[in-house]
């Protein structure tokens, strides 16, 4: 934003002014600068003169900053350190010249002074913050001024500050207003300048009401607490105070890395790496104070980069109009180039679409001719037993007919001398009668299988619950249902005009493979039910399995299909389609939700009641 560096650099040059340099030297007695001349062990020692940045009182950093000289004095005895705590104005001449081997103080500051002549150490870390968020501003007014909530409100109040410590402080706000499109030089027009390292009348001001805002350092409040100064923050608020970035003390901008120590680029490895190693070891202190690695600079470079300070001080801001003047023909150049290549992208993108499709309409045909050609080889397979079982069915036919002709005669014979007996055994005479039964029953099924082939049929009227309650009868004393439940719905009757054979055919199919199917299931059960609607009667047989997937639930639905099982022809439901459809009926089957198993639907037409006469079983009532 134009002004904001012109604002900053204004304040730099009017305001850093302080008292002269004081020498300090925290060596002990023996090894400091003014020993002896004669004492060979002191001068002969190389010095290294460490510069430090005061800041206003109460500051806690600045006890553990000279301690922690004192502990590099300890540690490093082949070194004399001589150490100058510095005002603004003077640290700041002292780091222009690279006067000092040393030096400590807030990063911000140090990279806007040093312009790369010191490369940072250790950060100092604390209690109220980490590595890389150690050091704000905490803009602060008086808690009942409902008309101060935000930064924005300040631009036309007037505003206390110690101009001199510009970081942590000053710097920070600059930032703050930029990014919200704030001028710097209109904020800070009336700005209260406060004398160096009094930062502690800037609070009392705002308590006054002399100001209407201050701005301090962040931790600032909380040092004056630590020093029992606690009264005097009473009654203040922090303007947009920030929470949860890593620094525990009140504040109102963005956080930065702290107060780091840093040394002059000319230093020899060795000594850096020395006194970067005894500081990492230095414990705490009692604040939870010591030295660490700053890991992200990238906050202190926004700043300055937002302010125009430092490595972005000449970084001129160019219209876009002087761009286009300057650059009028390569920007022609650029934009009837990007128009090409947008077009291209656009036409190749459709023709990669149109090729794509065309590859998956091309991959689903193949893929659908491929399933019918698979489909169609099933079925010709199908096909072709059926023939094979055709024909051999009416050979054998033909020739089982005579023993079973001859089962029927001998049965007759053994059932009349069974009868002419003076002691007949009545057991033995019906076990007799029902093999002369079944073998008549054999020979009716003989006969119409060579019917099949000669295109005869032999239907009638039939009771379809008379039939259902026969033939389910028979199914159970079979064995084929061993360890199954063959359970009898609700049954509606109907007559049906078809073979008796075929409607048996058709059940008895339908319960095997249901039967087969709950094997193994700790309730297994089929369940045989019927319903008559529209002039249509529904066979339904329904078991407890396990079901089968969508793919073999559509091959159930057709006519011609290849068994699953092994060593099975697979005429089974091929025989029992077959069955509903010369009887103008329908085979389908559906999964059963939400419980488990399969469901087989036989729909077959009602007969009239009076096209012929109705058939009714032995022994069953319809």
């Amino acid at each position: 934003m134009r002004g904001a560096p012109f604002a900053v650099a204004a304040l730099i040059c009017l305001f850093l002014a302080g008292p002269a340099a004081a020498q300090y030297d925290p060596l002990p007695a023996g090894m400091r600068a003014d020993a002896p001349a004669g004492d060979a062990s002191v001068t002969a020692r190389p010095v290294l003169k460490v510069a430090l940045l005061s800041y206003s009182p109460p500051w806690y950093d600045a006890s553990f900053t000279d301690e922690t000289i004192r502990f590099l004095a300890w540690k490093m005895p082949q070194y004399r350190f001589e150490v100058t705590w510095l005002e603004a104005e003077n640290f700041n001449k002292t780091l222009a010249k690279g006067e000092a081997d040393i030096v400590a103080a807030p990063t911000a500051l140090l990279q806007l002074q040093t312009a790369g002549r010191y490369r940072d150490l250790v950060t100092l870390v604390s209690n109220d913050a980490d590595t890389n968020n150690a050091h704000a501003a905490a803009v602060i007014t008086k808690t009942g001024r409902t008309d101060i909530t935000a930064l924005k409100d300040l631009t036309d109040k007037r505003v206390a500050s110690v101009t001199s410590e510009l970081s942590p402080g000053i710097l920070e706000v600059a930032q703050e207003l930029v990014s919200r499109g704030i001028n710097a030089e209109t904020f800070y027009k009336r700005l209260i300048r406060v004398e160096p390292l009094r930062m502690r009348k800037v609070v009392e001001m705002v308590q006054k009401g002399e100001v209407d805002a201050g701005i301090v350092r962040a931790c600032f409040l909380e040092d004056l607490t630590r020093a029992g100064s606690g009264d005097i923050t009473a009654g203040l608020k922090v303007i947009e105070e920030r929470t949860g970035d890593g620094l525990t003390c009140r504040h109102t901008t963005r956080t930065y890395p702290g107060w780091v120590l840093a040394v002059e680029r000319r230093m020899n490895e060795t000594a850096a790496r020395d006194i970067t190693a005894v500081l990492l070891t230095k414990p705490a202190n009692a604040w939870g104070q010591y030295w660490s690695i700053v890991t992200d600079y990238g906050a202190v470079d926004a700043l300055l980069k937002d302010l125009k300070l430092g490595p972005y001080k000449n970084l001129g801001e160019v219209s876009f109009t002087e761009l286009t003047k300057k650059y009028w023909p390569l920007a022609v150049l650029i934009l009837i180039a990007l128009t090409g290549l947008l077009a291209h992208v656009i036409i190749l993108e459709k023709l990669v679409r149109h090729r794509t499709r065309e590859l998956e309409n091309a991959n689903a045909e193949q893929k659908r001719a491929e399933r019918e050609a698979f489909e169609t080889h099933e079925q010709l397979d199908a096909l072709q037993r059926a023939g094979a079982v055709g024909q051999i069915s009416s050979l054998v036919a033909h020739e089982i007919k005579q023993p079973l002709a001859g089962i029927q005669n001998l049965s007759r014979g053994v059932l009349r001398r069974l009868e002419d007996s003076d002691n007949p055994d009545e057991e033995l005479c019906k076990a007799v009668d029902a093999i002369g039964a079944e073998a008549a029953r054999a020979g009716e099924i003989i006969d119409r299988v060579r019917s099949y082939s000669k295109g005869k049929n032999e239907r009638r009227n039939i009771s379809v619950k008379s039939e259902i309650l026969r033939i389910t009868q028979r199914f159970c004393l079979s064995g084929k249902a061993a360890g199954v439940q063959i359970l009898l719905g609700h049954l509606e009757d109907a007559a049906v005009y078809i073979d008796p054979i075929d409607f048996e055919l058709i059940i008895v199919n339908l319960l095997t493979n249901a039967s087969q199917a709950v094997q193994g299931e700790a309730k297994a059960k089929v369940e045989v039910s019927s319903t008559v609607t529209g002039g249509r009667i529904e066979v339904r047989i329904r078991d407890n399995g396990p079901g089968v997937d969508a793919e073999t639930l559509t091959k159930l639905g057709r006519s011609v299909m290849a068994s699953s099982k092994a060593g099975s022809l697979g005429m089974g439901l091929t025989l029992v389609h077959r069955l509903c459809e010369n009887c103008v009926g329908q085979l389908s089957f559906t999964l059963n939700t939400p419980e488990r198993g399969l469901t087989a639907h036989v729909l077959l037409p009602a007969a009239p009641a009076c096209d012929t006469p109705q058939h009714k079983p032995d022994g069953v009532d319809p």
